[in-house]
């Protein structure tokens, strides 16, 4: 999304915990607790630079939340990690974290859950039909429409496995 949005006419600016990637023509601001350079504090510098998008790469506390809430309140694009199993979860934990769901409902404009998932291995991938007990056991109304299935078999280029990579599933 950084990169997508990195543009000269914007002032993108990250509070990474440890920076990840370094992006020309983006201001990336390092924690370090043990100096006492918390999430929270280093997005109140930032702020002062009036950046049009801020970056957080986790929140786990609710200062860090409130401050975040109050950015995306004045105009700020906020984009935040924080740890949750699906996006409902995501929701549950900024409500925990933060406790005024009015704030909440005012700031978010919407949250994107991703799980990495093993990718059949495109050397060794065939396809194949799945018995009924097993479509009814993870599909509703599978007979209106049977998608096609694959699997790996298992090669060299994927070490026996039947999978090579990985794909993101989005929520």
């Amino acid at each position: 999304t950084l990169h997508e949005l990195n543009k000269a006419d914007l002032s993108i600016v990250t509070i990474e915990e440890p920076i990840e990637l370094p992006m020309e023509g983006v201001t990336q601001l390092e924690v370090n607790r043990s100096i006492d350079l918390k999430p929270a504090g280093l997005l109140r510098s930032a702020l002062r630079q009036d950046p049009d998008v801020v970056a957080i790469s986790e929140v786990r506390e609710s200062e860090t939340v409130k401050v975040s809430l109050d950015a995306a309140a004045t105009g700020h694009r906020v984009l935040a990690t924080l740890p949750a199993n699906n996006a409902l979860q995501a929701l549950q934990r900024l409500q925990a974290l933060n406790g005024d769901a009015a704030t909440l409902a005012a700031s978010l404009t919407g949250i994107f859950a991703q799980r990495l998932v093993a990718k059949i291995c495109d050397h060794c991938k065939e396809p194949y039909a799945p018995t009924a007990q097993v479509l009814g056991r993870h599909f509703q109304d599978y007979e209106l429409a049977i998608p096609q299935f694959f699997r790996g078999l298992g090669c060299p280029d994927c070490r026996g496995t039947g999978y090579r990579g990985q794909i993101a599933l989005h929520e």
